[in-house]
């Protein structure tokens, strides 16, 4: 059985979709591809465009773009290898439903 944010899928290929599978499902890394694109189409759109103001607004969509690329990095080195060791050292009571981490 595999999860994935919150979707449960069995060898047999059904999908379930349920609050406890959304509650134990591991942690996700940020992605940041569709940000890159978004810096390089507006950061050529800055260079294409002879209107300054419009430079102005392109390549300032384009830092805050790449601010938010700077924020998933961070959070994919820093914040994120915490998290998914917390998550490999839980287990699910299937009795109660508490995910914990048992003291050894």
């Amino acid at each position: 059985m595999t999860y994935s944010q919150g979707v449960s899928v069995n060898s047999r290929g059904f999908v379930s979709t349920s609050e406890l599978s959304r509650s134990i499902a591991p942690p996700q890394k940020q992605k940041s591809k569709l940000l890159i694109f978004g810096v390089v189409v507006f950061s050529m759109m800055g260079v294409a465009v002879d209107i300054t103001i419009c430079q102005i607004f392109f390549f300032a969509i384009a830092v805050v773009l790449f601010v938010f690329i700077c924020l998933n990095f961070r959070y994919n080195k820093l914040e994120w290898p915490g998290r998914q060791k917390t998550w490999e050292a839980s287990y699910l009571c299937k009795t109660c439903g508490n995910v914990f981490i048992p003291k050894m």
